[in-house]
């Protein structure tokens, strides 16, 4: 049908500025399959809502037969939100102007109910697909959604209890990361554990049978092989527990996030009905931040509504950030190949405007995405284009020796730029942005030295303050006895401050119990449990008379401080039966924190972080399978630099005071922008995230990098490549089960260089999305840099 309304004039009609030609030819396209590359600032939530208004308004679709999918319940929200303001302003418009209301809006505009577009999340849309036709797929309709918290705890609980076969030489926080982690990777790519197993061992078995290579008079494994065989055999060794964790799972009709597109993808592949039902309901289908999408979603996505359904895929490559958490930086180009059929090809869009960033902005974000664009794998990127009338801006880039002085630069730069502010009473909003959470604590110190207000943002920054660490301390001595890292704090800290002369003599005493208690125990039967902890040299301590062999004893006010310690922590022992958020305040007060920081701050403020911490043990227990500190305190240990966990607080979550400086990691700041914006500690290992010690130089004489892969560290295993969905667009391990002659060194050696390159396509992309968190009013950004060398 012939559309009677254009884009430009249910603009005029809704009073807002007409549409650019590239958001034109969005908002217009026919009702068709389409791929839109919307860059960083580009308005593609506003084009997206402008189109499903388009649509409706011409009588192509009605408001109930369009579908928005989304990530966050607050993108859903506020999707929604503005569809339906937008069709309830155009229905009164075009009631004004004597204009016929197209199907779903005769009504008017306070009687939309039942006639509204739906917006979900795609976990919601892929639960409630679960739900609606579980008995089909012989899953019990009755099933239940497992917390972030409560999946933890029961993987972690499943480790704990675990026999003496788990031969990993890993801490149990570890090893719970890594089953959720590849728990996850595996539903993401729709892999069993038994094509795992089957998968890594035929790896095993080719990679061991290599002939060992020479070294003197012995056969050695080559160490890059050797490091591998480690690798997978860590992995095999991880099979059975995450066999046990998806029985458990399907036993109580449990599912955790993982499970629900996974088996969504089932009933879309295995239902014809729920295909039928949806392609009916929904006519159009818009999907949001396309790029963030795993494979398990495309197949949902594609098997559910199929080849040449109107479905809409916005999203930008060159932000595609989240491929530690499933998601294919290939996706777009997937979706191009999956919704096309001979008959209707799938529509390609851009949006290019940048309606946020200056031109000195973009001209840094084009330069970092140069080598992106140009690999867009059948996806045509556009480079980034300034608004009509957008400044010159600026970006400013200094050098620093250390990482206080960076804080202390970022902090001059921040107050200077505020001096320029028009109004002081609305200062410009301020943001740090960070690769790795442990930047964060010097970042603090050196921006409230400067008298900086300053929020953190998530829960691996709260971590490294040093209140949270001393009760963090006091509760992992109190639970763990061979935990002495955490007494060690506490010994040293400021509540007891122990000498260096009575902690060497404390260490004395450990040693002179654990050789008396090797005395009296048969040698024959050594048991971990025996062993003498720094926690019994303190419960335990030695007599007034007792010496080391030096002639040393405790001092008065060494074994006074020692006293008051043991009475704590045996006073703490008591207390680990309370709920969480009463034993972290019971934690606080047994440290005196409460009173110490109100006198040193003089105001309640002071206690942020602490109520912080315990707001986020509210939250762990609350959604937990039951209360458990042991859990808990292992996944504070993964949080302090890693994505995974809970956070303390949404990443768009506003601090109280529009004044502080936020900081956050690159990942978490994605969606969200800032007046101005600093990004710190741009260090080899970090952004760059290679070390170009481990540099070779290949025959065209350019610097490459290697990189681990999916042979990388075991607290983020994910399903080897070969087994990815996208296989073909990543760098592959190239064995072959036929060829026996092969190099396995070097063929490791190839894997770990594609890897590297790879890895820096990663942190380019990482990089494009920190530099364009600027807001339009930026006039500089600035990039700390240290140390960075080629080839990023």
């Amino acid at each position: 049908m012939t559309p009677r309304h254009s884009a430009a004039q249910l603009a005029a009609l809704l009073e807002m500025p007409p549409p650019t030609a590239e958001q034109t030819a969005v908002i217009e396209a026919p009702l068709a399959p389409m791929l839109v590359v919307a860059g960083a600032g580009s308005g593609k939530t506003e084009t997206m809502a402008s189109r499903v208004v388009w649509l409706i308004a011409n009588g192509i679709v009605e408001p109930r037969q369009v579908l928005g999918l989304t990530f966050t319940r607050k993108a859903a929200h506020e999707l929604a939100e503005r569809i339906s303001r937008r069709l309830a302003t155009l229905t009164q418009a075009m009631q004004a102007e004597g204009l016929t209301l197209p199907p779903g809006l005769e009504r008017g505009s306070d009687d939309l109910i039942g006639q509204r577009p739906v917006v979900h999340t795609y976990n919601g849309f892929a639960l409630d697909l679960v739900r609606e036709h579980a008995l089909a797929v012989g899953i019990d309709p009755e099933l239940t959604m497992m917390s972030t918290s409560a999946s933890w705890q029961l993987a972690h609980s499943i480790v704990e209890s675990w026999d003496d076969s788990l031969e990993l030489d890993a801490s149990p926080a570890t090893l719970t990361a890594a089953l959720i982690s590849l728990t996850s990777s595996l539903a993401d790519h729709l892999v069993t554990p038994a094509q795992l197993r089957e998968h890594l061992q035929q790896i095993h078995h080719h990679l061991s049978s290599i002939p060992l290579q020479a070294e003197g008079r012995r056969r050695t494994t080559p160490r890059t092989v050797a490091s591998a065989l480690r690798a997978l055999e860590g992995r095999l060794d991880l099979i059975p527990l995450l066999e046990r964790f998806a029985d458990v799972r399907t036993t109580t009709s449990a599912l955790d996030f993982a499970d629900q597109v996974a088996l969504a993808a089932r009933v879309a592949r295995e239902v014809p009905a729920a295909a039928q039902t949806a392609r009916r309901l929904h006519r159009v289908v818009l999907l949001d931040e396309f790029q963030d999408t795993s494979i398990a979603q495309l197949r949902m996505l594609a098997d559910l509504f199929g080849a040449g359904h109107a479905a809409c895929a916005v999203g930008d490559p060159q932000q595609a950030i989240y491929g530690w958490r499933g998601a294919s930086a290939a996706s777009l180009a997937s979706f191009a190949t999956a919704f096309a059929s001979p008959e209707q090809p799938v529509l390609q869009r851009s949006l290019s405007t940048s309606w946020r960033n200056d031109q000195a902005v973009l001209a840094v974000a084009n330069r970092l995405a140069g080598p992106l664009r140009s690999a867009g794998g059948g996806v045509t990127i556009p480079e980034l284009q300034p608004r009509p009338g957008a400044g010159e801006g600026a970006c400013e880039i200094i050098e620093t020796a250390d990482e206080i002085a960076e804080a202390h630069a970022i902090a001059d730069w921040v107050l200077a730029r505020r001096a320029e502010d028009p109004d002081p009473a609305q200062p410009s909003t301020a943001a740090v942005l960070v690769r790795a959470r442990r930047q964060i604590p010097p970042l603090v110190d050196g921006l409230t030295s400067r008298g900086l207000a300053v929020h953190v943002v998530g829960l691996g920054g709260l971590l490294h303050r040093p209140e949270v660490a001393d009760v963090r301390a006091l509760l992992t001595a109190a639970h763990d006895p061979a935990r002495g890292d955490a007494l060690m704090r506490l010994l040293t800290g400021p509540r007891f401050r122990l000498g260096v002369r009575d902690l060497a003599v404390l260490g004395r005493w450990q040693s002179h119990l654990a050789s008396r208690r090797r005395s009296d125990r048969d040698p024959t039967a050594h048991d971990d449990a025996e062993d003498v902890t720094l926690l019994d040299a303190v419960d335990d301590l030695p007599p007034r008379e007792w010496t080391d062999p030096a002639g040393r004893a405790l001092s008065a006010t060494g074994r006074e401080r020692l006293l008051q310690l043991q009475d704590l922590l045996r006073r703490m022992r008591r207390l680990l039966p309370l709920p969480l958020p009463d034993l972290l305040t019971a934690a606080v007060r047994a440290l005196d924190l409460d009173l110490t920081l109100l006198e040193r701050d003089g105001s309640s403020r002071a206690l942020a972080d602490l109520e912080a911490l315990r707001e986020h043990a509210a939250g762990f227990e609350a959604t937990a399978r039951r209360g458990d500190l042991g859990a808990y305190l292992d996944l504070l240990e993964i949080s302090e630099d890693e994505e995974a966990g809970l956070a303390v607080a949404a990443a768009g979550e506003e601090s109280p005071d529009p004044s502080a400086v936020t900081i956050v990691t690159m990942h978490s700041a994605k969606g969200l922008e800032w007046d101005l914006v600093a990004v710190a500690g741009l260090t080899e290992g970090t952004v760059p995230s290679y070390d170009l010690r481990r540099a070779k130089t290949d025959e065209h004489g350019r610097v490459r990098i290697p990189a681990d892969g999916w042979l990388g560290p075991l607290r983020t295993a994910s399903v080897p490549t070969a087994l990815r969905g996208d296989a073909e667009t990543l760098p592959e391990l190239a064995w072959d089960a036929a060829d026996t002659q092969v190099d396995a060194e070097a063929l490791l050696e190839q894997y770990r260089l594609a890897e590297g390159e790879e890895s820096l396509r990663e942190d380019r992309r990482l990089m494009y999305v920190a530099v364009t968190r600027a807001r339009r009013r930026l006039r500089h950004l600035l990039l700390q840099l240290l140390r960075v060398r080629p080839p990023l």
